[in-house]
C-alpha cells in the first residue's frame, strides 16, 4: 500500500510539473507574441513618422519651388516690362547726343539715364565707357540684371570671358536666375 501511495504521489508530482510547464510555455508565448506585436507596432509608428516628414517635406519642396516659378515669372513680367519702358526711352533719347545725356544725368542721376547712356557706348562699341555706365546703373539697384548683362557682354567684347562669366555667377549667386535674350 506504501508503494501505491507513493506511485501515486510521484505521477501526481510529474502531473504538476506538466501542469507548471505548460503554464510557464503558454506565458511564454503569450510573451513573445506581446513583445513581437509591440516591436512592430513601434516599428510602423516610427515608418509613420518618417513618412509624414518625407510628405511634409515634399509639400514644403513643391510650395518653395511654386512661389520661385511665381517670382520668376513676375520678374519676367517686370523686366519685360522695364525693357519696353526703356526702349521707348531709349527711342526718343538717341536724338540727343551722349555728351547731354551726360550733363543731363550729372544734374539729375537717374537709373534710366545710365541705362541709356551705357546702351549708347556698348552699341558703339566703346566698352571701357559702357562698363562705367553700367556701375553708374548698378548703383541705383543692384538686382536689375541689365547692367550686370551689360556689364559681362562688355568685359567679353573685351577678352576677358573669364571675368565676364564670373560677373554673371555672382549675380546668380545673389540674385537668382538670369534671362538672357540673347547667349553671352
Amino acid at each position: 500500500m506504501e508503494e501505491r501511495i507513493r506511485e501515486l504521489e510521484y505521477k501526481y508530482k510529474k502531473y504538476q510539473k506538466k501542469k507548471y510547464l505548460r503554464v510557464f510555455f503558454f506565458l511564454l508565448v503569450i510573451l513573445i507574441t506581446s513583445y513581437t506585436i509591440y516591436k512592430t507596432f513601434i516599428l510602423y509608428k516610427t515608418q509613420q513618422d518618417i513618412l509624414n516628414k518625407a510628405f511634409k517635406a515634399k509639400s514644403d519642396l513643391e510650395k518653395q519651388l511654386f512661389e520661385a516659378k511665381i517670382k520668376q515669372e513676375k520678374h519676367k513680367i517686370t523686366l519685360q516690362e522695364n525693357l519696353e519702358e526703356s526702349a521707348k526711352i531709349q527711342i526718343n533719347s538717341y536724338n540727343l547726343n551722349v555728351q547731354t545725356l551726360k550733363n543731363a544725368f550729372y544734374q539729375n542721376p537717374s537709373y534710366e539715364k545710365a541705362l541709356i547712356i551705357m546702351r549708347i557706348y556698348y552699341d558703339k562699341k566703346s566698352y571701357k565707357k559702357t562698363l562705367f555706365w553700367a556701375l553708374k546703373a548698378n548703383e541705383f539697384d543692384t538686382s536689375l540684371q541689365e547692367p550686370w548683362i551689360y556689364f559681362a557682354k562688355a568685359k567679353k567684347a573685351l577678352g576677358q570671358e573669364k571675368e565676364a562669366k564670373e560677373i554673371l555667377e555672382l549675380y546668380i549667386q545673389h540674385y537668382g536666375i538670369i534671362i538672357l535674350d540673347e547667349e553671352l
